[in-house]
């Protein structure tokens, strides 16, 4: 259950930051670095301190861009609401990033969880194959005077596979029935 969780909230952690991703990338770096080209007309150090990621850059690079361009748009905040940037903006870019952490926090976490079961699996399983293991001894126990109970309980106790071959055994050969017509 923890390993379908996690990777269940590890996809849904990726399918948001996807989501946030794209408006990050095609909505508000795109327009901050637009307003900022505006801006730099009249401030020309502006000009080489805005420059959008590549498109489909990795995921850390992108945010680290973003939050570049969200710091050095902080302080030039008044100049940039006077040539369209808006006066809430910077605050729903912060926003953004902050829930782009947040999804990729949720990301991680998810398969941390998901990784931690899956290798948790083997010692759950070799838990319960000591416990079927006592429970056999125990019946054995019950069951040593009365021979039908004994035998009842290794029938029912029997469970066929998993096959495994022996070191150096061959399988058995597989025979196929000869066609019809053929003798």
């Amino acid at each position: 259950m923890q390993q379908q969780n996690g990777r269940t909230g590890e996809r849904a952690a990726q399918s948001h930051r996807a989501s946030v991703r794209k408006t990050l990338e095609r909505v508000q770096l795109r327009h901050l670095v637009g307003v900022a080209e505006l801006a730099a007309r009249e401030h020309p150090e502006l000009e080489k301190l805005f420059v959008a990621p590549k498109s489909g850059a990795p995921l850390k690079v992108l945010i680290t861009a973003a939050k570049l361009l969200l710091d050095a748009a902080v302080p030039k905040k008044d100049l940039f609401a006077s040539v369209g940037l808006g006066d809430t903006f910077l605050d729903e870019l912060t926003a953004a990033v902050a829930e782009f952490d947040q999804s990729t926090d949720a990301a991680h976490s998810g398969l941390r969880d998901h990784v931690g079961a899956s290798a948790e699996l083997p010692v759950a399983a070799e838990d319960c194959v000591k416990m079927a293991k006592l429970l056999d001894g125990l019946y054995r126990i019950r069951f040593k005077n009365d021979p039908e109970s004994l035998a009842a309980w290794e029938s029912s106790s029997n469970v066929v596979g998993p096959f495994r071959t022996r070191k150096g055994a061959s399988a058995a050969p597989v025979v196929t029935p000869p066609a019809a017509g053929m003798a």
